[in-house]
């Protein structure tokens, strides 16, 4: 359904298709030092918190990652893993 479609944007479009609140994303943790920070975030859809196991090099892929866990979840996106 949301094949080769960039996880933010699918779930983007899945929140408005359905009527839900647009999904939520927030920092949960950001560490190392500044030249190389790793970024953590979680997204919240419909009250529940979906966060990776791993952080991201980005903040762009930390979103990204949050919004493709949302979405594996449900059964509706198998993209590769971005991050290390």
């Amino acid at each position: 359904m949301f094949a080769g479609k960039h996880p933010v944007m699918a779930l983007t479009e899945l929140c408005t298709k359905f009527g839900w609140s647009a999904a939520k994303f927030e920092v949960v943790d950001n560490s190392g030092p500044d030249h190389k920070k790793n970024f953590l975030m979680k997204v919240i859809v419909n009250g529940q918190e979906f966060q990776p196991p791993s952080a991201a090099p980005s903040k762009k892929q930390a979103k990204a990652d949050a919004a493709a866990l949302f979405l594996e979840s449900i059964g509706l996106y198998k993209g590769p893993k971005t991050s290390q």
